[in-house]
């Protein structure tokens, strides 16, 4: 599947290869730089929209399929949930979730 940027056509990147299995949500930053995809592959992927790059950065910590990906207003922090029953917190540029909420 290939991504596209609505207003210009650009091209934005594609899960062959990266999302093993179909994707459940996506997300784009406040800005438009950033395109993030769920999976039902335990993974949330960042989208770098730069027409050259396409390339996407893996965040993994969920053990169960991604459903959820919310961006803050000011695109720094994305949300994530998880059929793992928990919430993720991710610090975009970072990369690793700063908190994780579980349900007991």
């Amino acid at each position: 599947m290939e991504f596209r940027d609505m207003a210009t056509h650009r091209r934005v990147g594609e899960t062959a290869g990266d999302h093993t299995v179909r994707m459940e949500a996506v997300a784009w930053s406040p800005d438009g730089t950033t395109l993030a995809t769920a999976s039902r592959d335990d993974t949330v992927r960042l989208w770098d929209a730069a027409p050259a790059n396409g390339s996407a950065r893996p965040l993994r910590g969920h053990r169960g399929g991604v459903t959820p990906v919310v961006f803050s207003p000011d695109g720094r922090a994305l949300t994530t949930g998880g059929n793992d029953c928990t919430v993720r917190l991710w610090d975009v540029p970072a990369g690793p979730a700063s908190r994780t909420l579980c349900r007991k």
